[in-house]
């Protein structure tokens, strides 16, 4: 069981451990576990180019043509899961890859190293 003191020591400590008070400051602190961004609330994660979203945007509403905000919201969700799904395989070809540096050659094959697909880069 704590003693007075050392309840007194952790509350006036806790009073320095508040996280930040800006909202730069909790965006940027929101960030802090990100790896992979699978499970992310955010679709454009800092190494994503917006412009490349943009432009997938604007081709799926060219395709699609939305009249009105529903169409338009699922053009929109459907760019969203692209982006995703481009990121989920671009992070599985980079394990994979990883993971085949690390396999014995067979015997007489040449090595190969293999081409990792960018999800920014469909084409």
């Amino acid at each position: 069981m704590a003693t007075a003191p050392q309840i007194a020591a952790n509350q006036a400590n806790a009073q320095f451990s508040t996280g930040p008070t800006t909202p730069a400051g909790r965006a940027a602190s929101a960030l802090n576990n990100l790896s992979h961004g699978f499970r992310s609330a955010a679709v454009l994660l800092p190494a994503d180019n917006p412009a490349e979203h943009e432009s997938l945007l604007a081709e799926l509403t060219e395709h699609f043509r939305p009249t009105d905000l529903t169409e338009d919201r699922f053009v929109r969700e459907m760019t969203d899961a692209e982006w995703r799904l481009r990121r989920v395989r671009a992070c599985m070809a980079s394990a994979i890859a990883r993971q085949m540096e690390n396999w014995p050659p067979h015997a007489g094959a040449k090595p190969h190293r293999p081409r990792i697909p960018s999800h920014r880069n469909p084409r």
